[in-house]
């Protein structure tokens, strides 16, 4: 059976607040939680690992405006990349808030810059990322979503192709962007070592960080479906956002067996070959 579908099935659970219980919650505890705690030699079920928060950052650093090179104004310049890939809207940095609130439901955070860095074209006080981070139900229905809009992307692919609906390479099932390497060297700008999975960015090799926390940076907002199809959001289609998701794993190996237990579209025993 499929997880996602077994799961949506117990989607409108009632607590005893006469509330609705997430899917993604009420599989943890009725089915994941002995589960784990089986597969882990658990004592009891509070040491088996659980989802603590889920936090979304998306980065706008190149889209609020000139940035200072020298100590003085100087427009950003353009690389010599496709137009697809380097072309910045007007007010991307608006139209990605706009988003993030549509997809999250939640009050979006701005980070800016602490610390001026005139050599990577940073000023203190400018807008950088926005950020969200997200705990209990809010939590459980995004990563439902996402998860969702994921297996429908790896359902896209054709046999004998490692391409999907939006033309990146996947990673055990999961999208990745293809990375083209450049005859010269361009200079280093802070946003190259934020990972949110625009086409210009670097993608991230792992998953894990070892400590049990997984991150992916998702090449482009028209994963989901309200995004595509609204034309409002036609400038997001090749900006991306990085998602990160705390557990109380201690190690990698648990953090993926707890989101594999919501049907993670990896294989368990390829992984443990390769480690």
């Amino acid at each position: 059976m499929n997880p996602i579908t077994h799961i949506t099935e117990h989607q409108h659970e009632v607590d005893s607040n006469n509330s609705y219980t997430p899917g993604f919650k009420y599989h943890y505890e009725t089915n994941s939680l002995y589960d784990l705690s089986t597969k882990l030699v658990c004592k009891n079920s509070y040491e088996a690992p659980k989802i603590t928060s889920l936090i979304v950052t998306s980065t706008v650093g190149e889209a609020t405006g000139p940035i200072i090179r020298k100590g003085k104004w100087m427009p950003v310049k353009k690389n010599k990349l496709s137009e697809a890939t380097t072309k910045k809207p007007k007010n991307l940095h608006l139209t990605a808030r706009r988003a993030l609130s549509l997809l999250l439901g939640t009050t979006i955070n701005e980070r800016k810059y602490r610390v001026s860095r005139p050599s990577l074209g940073v000023r203190s006080g400018k807008l950088a990322a926005y950020k969200v981070t997200l705990q209990k139900k809010k939590m459980f229905f995004f990563l439902e979503r996402f998860l969702e809009a994921i297996t429908k992307e790896n359902a896209s692919l054709t046999s004998g192709s490692n391409k999907g609906a939006w033309g990146v390479k996947h990673k055990d099932g999961f999208p990745q962007i293809e990375l083209k390497e450049n005859i010269r060297s361009k200079k280093k700008k802070a946003s190259d070592f934020i990972n949110d999975g625009s086409s210009n960015k670097k993608v991230i090799s792992t998953y894990f960080d070892g400590n049990g926390n997984f991150h992916y940076g998702v090449p482009s907002f028209f994963i989901f479906r309200e995004i595509e199809q609204n034309p409002e959001f036609e400038a997001l289609k090749n900006h991306g956002f990085s998602i990160t998701i705390k557990t109380t794993a201690k190690t990698d190996q648990e953090a993926r067996l707890l989101l594999s237990s919501w049907g993670f579209p990896w294989s368990l025993a390829k992984h443990s070959e390769s480690t």
